[in-house]
């Protein structure tokens, strides 16, 4: 669910290899991180149950439908989804305060660490797919087929623990698409990862506009 594309990785590696070489601490692992799929799953709880408060009253029987109907089993991303929705006030206390645990892992990594670095999206810039079914929707990463849902996990880190985010351009794909980075910090340090991302413009260079080929 977390997978990104083979050349955002080689991006990430190249910048990884450019601090350490500038004399900064990198690690690439650490056992304090919070988990990302749990990160994910709980954001989708609370994210869903909150939007279907406001949904029309037949697009949320239409819903309640869907679930009655499907294997409990069923562990899809849309079955998730919808199962969220519908969320009992007693399941939503629960998730929220999973919400917090992880809250306090963030708190407990920041300790030890400045910033955390990680992707945006698992790809760059894709081409938009506006079939009216959401859940027909694909992305590939590489060769592989994902759920349009699934670019959602890297998004979640920041909004569903309360840590500014400043995204930075790192490189540019084979296809000459430009890749991003979030830099991630403690809650309420958004001036942290601010000049983070000035230090990397000040030592690798940041924003380059790309050449004018015309007027439109």
């Amino acid at each position: 669910m977390l997978s990104i594309a083979a050349d955002m990785g080689e991006a990430f590696d190249e910048l990884a290899g450019k601090l350490v070489r500038a004399g900064a601490s990198v690690f690439s692992a650490t056992e304090l991180l919070p988990s990302l799929e749990q990160t994910a799953r709980t954001y989708t709880r609370l994210f869903m149950s909150f939007s279907a408060a406001f949904w029309p009253v037949e697009a949320y029987e239409r819903v309640k439908q869907i679930v009655a109907t499907t294997s409990s089993s069923t562990d899809a991303r849309r079955i998730q989804r919808a199962r969220a929705a519908l969320l009992s006030h007693r399941d939503w206390i629960a998730a929220d305060q999973l919400r917090a645990s992880l809250r306090k892992g963030w708190q407990d990594l920041f300790r030890d660490f400045d910033v955390i670095l990680c992707p945006v999206m698992p790809t760059t810039a894709l081409p938009h797919d506006h079939l009216p079914d959401q859940d027909a929707r694909r992305i590939h990463v590489d060769q592989n087929e994902m759920n349009y849902e699934d670019q959602d996990p890297w998004l979640t880190i920041a909004s569903m623990s309360g840590l500014p985010s400043t995204v930075v351009l790192i490189g540019q794909c084979k296809s000459g698409l430009p890749i991003g980075m979030q830099i991630l910090g403690p809650h309420l340090a958004d001036r942290t990862t601010i000049a983070f991302a000035g230090l990397l413009e000040r030592e690798f260079g940041g924003f380059c506009p790309p050449p004018l080929t015309g007027w439109f």
